[in-house]
């Protein structure tokens, strides 16, 4: 009921707001398309629509303006010639400004309330590393996290995959780059004691690299884990 109500007292300042000739011009130039580009391709991180944001509370803003000289009526607009009377209306509309206040500040702790009864910290957390689980290839990820439940991880993995670096749990494990893979490159991984594995997009992989791996995964010294969308997990420790 009370997100309800907030909705519906969001969507009174939105109305304002387009009727309004400076914010509508805002909505529909800022604010829309960022919205829809991150409805459509970047809604898992509720952060991505951050740019959005100030645009869309400089335009509710004007719309609580403009919902203010509803309420409270205007004295330019006192189609009386007597500013006595003009003067005696404007009392009139701002006598119920306290009751207004109050009716805002009690909906606005209501729906604190609410939403931290609906929403604790933790519930909200879980909701967040839900949606950062489909960062970069989400196929990929779900590939990542089955092996992660099944055998866990022994050490970092070395990987030009960089959305490895934000996924939860398997960021902690990340050694990112932007260097192709390299028989040099191999072989100080081999040297790293603390790189157990390698994550590689097979078109950022030189050739020369490609059958000293596979030299590798004949004498066991390397284990081949799976391969998916282009990318191969490999753990090079035995």
């Amino acid at each position: 009921m009370v997100m309800y109500v907030l909705f519906c007292f969001l969507a009174v300042l939105l109305i304002m707001a387009i009727i309004t000739p400076v914010s509508n011009i805002v909505l529909l130039t800022m604010t829309l398309p960022f919205f829809l580009i991150w409805a459509a391709k970047y809604s898992y991180d509720f952060r991505n629509l951050t740019p959005a944001l100030p645009f869309l509370g400089m335009g509710l803003g004007f719309g609580l303006i403009r919902l203010f000289q509803f309420i409270f009526g205007r004295q330019d607009n006192c189609r009386s010639d007597d500013p006595d009377i003009c003067h005696k209306r404007w009392e009139i509309k701002i006598s119920n400004l306290p009751y207004i206040m109050l009716v805002i500040a009690a909906l606005i702790v209501a729906t604190a309330s609410y939403w931290q009864m609906a929403y604790p910290t933790s519930s909200l957390y879980a909701m967040q590393e839900e949606k950062m689980r489909s960062i970069g290839t989400e196929s990929l990820n779900e590939r990542l996290y089955s092996y992660y439940a099944q055998h866990g991880l022994t050490g970092k993995i070395r990987s030009m995959y960089q959305p490895l670096n934000y996924l939860p749990k398997l960021k902690d494990y990340s050694i990112s780059t932007g260097d192709l893979l390299t028989v040099t490159l191999l072989e100080q991984v081999d040297a790293d004691p603390n790189i157990h594995y390698i994550l590689w997009w097979r078109s950022t992989t030189q050739p020369e690299a490609l059958p000293y791996i596979n030299e590798r995964l004949e004498q066991n010294k390397y284990t081949g884990i799976f391969n998916e969308g282009g990318y191969f997990f490999i753990k090079v420790k035995p």
